[in-house]
């Protein structure tokens, strides 16, 4: 009995031998300890950390002080308000901050105004589409829409020469795309299968029902195909025609893909042709003597490569011009920076 309360009281001595003060782990002490930590001048940013942490502000300090008369903070946790110092100074590393800054393009609201004065010339150019025609022409009835193409000249390869030759004419986009060209799909899901074969025929018999006997005059140096010749390759950039019939050949000849016809080179004026997106598909006509800007279908949407093929589907069709436009006006913010708006 003696030896076990021996051995209780050599524990207890033990215990108190090892026992920690309580003030160790009081809130103020674990805050002082946590202070040391950035206390020290030997680096620039502590320095700078801790005069951030010393600024006058009395409204989170009566904050902070609330908090820790009216919640209780565990006494191995420092009080929050003793971190703050950590984030309150000036980052180091500076790429860092460069990285993850967002650049926002323009303020909500507030239009691009093109570097050009108003009536300067313009070049607007329509990428190669194949039957992706409509997204273009989408684009098109936007540009007609909103801005001023007066002083425009327009160019196009392959199918984008239908878009480019609609706004080169002055024509309402949105009344040829529901008129003449729903009819030609129309025509050609009756006549043909998927267009194979007799689509560009019948594309041509089409255009020029469509076309006023003096087209061809009110286009010269307004309206620019880019074709492809043959063998050798070279890009031409025609402008001139001497009728409507050979401005809608050298259309024809710019989007000539043999399994659209029953040729397998297109000839036109004495020579044969392939279609212009194989030599130039950015047709810019005057180069950087003018501002310019060449519209890609690829450019605001990812395109599946079949959706290039004809199609002989009237709701398609409709779909990618409201594609067209919808994208356009998406990114409207593009286009300020080239044209200017019509004025009221």
């Amino acid at each position: 009995m003696a030896s076990r309360c021996r051995w209780r009281s050599t524990c207890a001595t033990r215990k108190d031998r090892c026992a920690l003060p309580s003030s160790l782990f009081s809130e103020p002490l674990a805050a002082s300890i946590m202070d040391a930590l950035w206390t020290d001048d030997s680096r620039p940013s502590h320095k700078r950390k801790r005069d951030a942490s010393d600024d006058a502000n009395p409204v989170w300090k009566y904050v902070a002080s609330t908090l820790q008369k009216r919640v209780r903070v565990p006494t191995y946790v420092p009080f929050a308000s003793t971190l703050n110092a950590f984030w309150a100074g000036d980052n180091d590393d500076k790429e860092a901050v460069e990285e993850a800054s967002v650049e926002v393009p323009r303020p909500l609201g507030v239009r691009v105004e093109p570097t050009h004065a108003r009536g300067a010339t313009v070049q607007i150019g329509f990428g190669g589409c194949g039957g992706f025609y409509n997204y273009h022409l989408g684009i098109a009835s936007v540009l007609q829409e909103h801005f001023d193409l007066t002083n425009c000249v327009f160019s196009g390869a392959s199918a984008g020469c239908f878009p480019a030759l609609v706004l080169a004419l002055g024509r309402d986009v949105k009344s040829f795309f529901y008129g003449p060209n729903l009819t030609l799909v129309q025509d050609a899901n009756e006549k043909t299968f998927y267009g194979l074969r007799d689509w560009i025929p019948l594309t041509k018999e089409h255009v020029l029902k469509t076309l006023a006997p003096d087209a061809y005059t009110r286009v010269d140096n307004k309206f620019f195909v880019s074709i492809t010749h043959v063998p050798s390759l070279a890009n031409e950039l025609v402008t001139t025609f001497t009728s409507n019939e050979d401005m809608v050949e050298c259309i024809l000849a710019s989007g000539h893909v043999p399994i659209y016809t029953n040729e397998v080179l297109k000839p036109y004026r004495g020579q044969k042709y392939v279609d212009g997106c194989v030599s130039n598909n950015w047709p810019v006509p005057h180069g950087d003597d003018h501002p310019s800007h060449v519209f890609q279908i690829y450019h605001w949407r990812t395109i599946w490569p079949h959706w290039c093929l004809i199609s002989t589907n009237t709701e398609w069709a409709i779909t990618q011009f409201q594609w067209g436009r919808d994208d356009a006006l998406a990114h409207i913010h593009e286009i300020e920076a080239l044209l200017h708006y019509k004025t009221q």
